[in-house]
């Protein structure tokens, strides 16, 4: 594969649209005053938000992973004053809850939890207790310690959800809009990502590594779609989630339209693999918990423009939000049927959650609010 790596491909090529942003932009001002926290440090967007939160030289900078290799190899390529590096695991809930209470951050960025689709659908126990009982938990301990602002990276997977892994997201959303709505100090505002482009275990990365090694590609299918946007757009979302006047919110990109991940295939071996092999895909078949095209919004959801360009709101019009108590009840019964890996009840109380107050997916297509 030549130097120019798949991440670094003008996304007007590959995606057919031009991003609306490239980096935390106009709040990485305001950021550089903030005492900041970063979980999942080490991860594809934790460490390129690492990066570009320490270039601000802000007073207070803790990056936490709880993988050896991925906090070492972040220690690398971040520096400064007031970087601290620590190796921890979000579910441990004393040692977060001290390191939020000695650390004192203004806003932390929950950037850490488990994300392989097909893996939750084979340990829903685990995929449970790291997305949705520990940032629960890490939430409250942010509460605790006066934090300002709790931006959590959601997924376009949590809208109407198939999966555990967007089960697992979209109550994580439930459970901070039910903290919200307590008026506490600490405001948490949902980022809903979708596919980042170079993401490490991304489709594009594993095209990028069939093609360096000159294999025939794989896809699951021909007619699936993917919403994308660039590692610069994820960036601005959390800087604007982070700075901006919008407590409470759920916000997202304008990311266009959906794109066939065939034409992202054939796009990539016309730039990287051309003249190397013939362009042969081989069609594998859906994974446990894959959908052929994902959804920007749910029934009860619309989105309305903000005052940044590109950005927009999401507005939930459901019932109010569940009361803090009947969740912590249910998540403690959701620890206990984890410990007993309980799967198939598990999975399906985590669905019964997710769909609170809208209606069960009728289909896969979704029309743009």
């Amino acid at each position: 594969m030549p130097e120019d790596r798949p991440g670094r491909i003008d996304p007007a090529d590959l995606l057919g649209r031009q991003p609306v942003g490239n980096g935390l932009g106009p709040y990485a001002c305001q950021l550089a005053t903030k005492r900041l926290l970063v979980t999942g440090a080490g991860g594809f967007l934790g460490s390129a938000l690492a990066r570009d939160l320490a270039a601000l030289r802000p007073p207070s900078l803790v990056l936490v992973d709880n993988h050896e290799n991925s906090l070492a190899a972040l220690r690398k390529s971040v520096s400064g004053d007031g970087v601290r590096f620590v190796l921890a695991d979000i579910r441990d809930r004393k040692r977060m809850l001290s390191l939020l209470d000695e650390s004192r951050p203004d806003v932390v960025f929950h950037l850490a939890a488990y994300k392989h689709v097909d893996l939750a659908e084979e340990f829903p126990e685990e995929y449970v207790a790291a997305n949705v009982l520990a940032t629960w938990r890490l939430a409250q301990a942010a509460m605790e310690t006066g934090v300002e602002r709790f931006v959590y990276p959601s997924s376009d997977k949590a809208v109407q959800p198939c999966s555990v892994y967007g089960a697992t997201k979209r109550v994580a959303e439930i459970l901070l809009r039910s903290l919200n709505a307590g008026q506490h100090k600490t405001q948490s505002v949902v980022v809903r990502l979708v596919n980042v482009v170079g993401a490490s275990g991304s489709v594009i990365d594993t095209f990028a590594r069939q093609i360096a090694s000159g294999r025939r590609l794989t896809l699951t299918h021909p007619d699936m779609t993917r919403y994308w946007m660039t590692e610069g757009e994820a960036l601005l979302l959390m800087g604007y989630g982070a700075a901006s006047p919008c407590p409470g919110a759920t916000i997202a990109v304008d990311v266009g339209e959906p794109v066939a991940v065939l034409q992202v295939a054939q796009r990539l071996w016309e730039r990287y693999g051309a003249g190397r092999s013939e362009f042969v895909v081989d069609y594998i078949g859906t994974r446990p918990g894959e959908r052929l095209a994902e959804l920007l919004l749910g029934p009860t959801e619309a989105y309305e423009p903000s005052e940044c360009r590109g950005i927009l709101r999401i507005v939930e019009k459901a019932a109010a939000p569940l009361a803090v108590e009947s969740i912590s009840a249910r998540l403690t019964a959701w620890e206990s049927l984890a410990a007993a890996r309980e799967r198939a009840e598990l999975r399906k109380q985590l669905l019964e959650l997710a769909y609170t107050g809208i209606p069960l997916p009728a289909g896969n297509q979704q029309a743009r609010g």
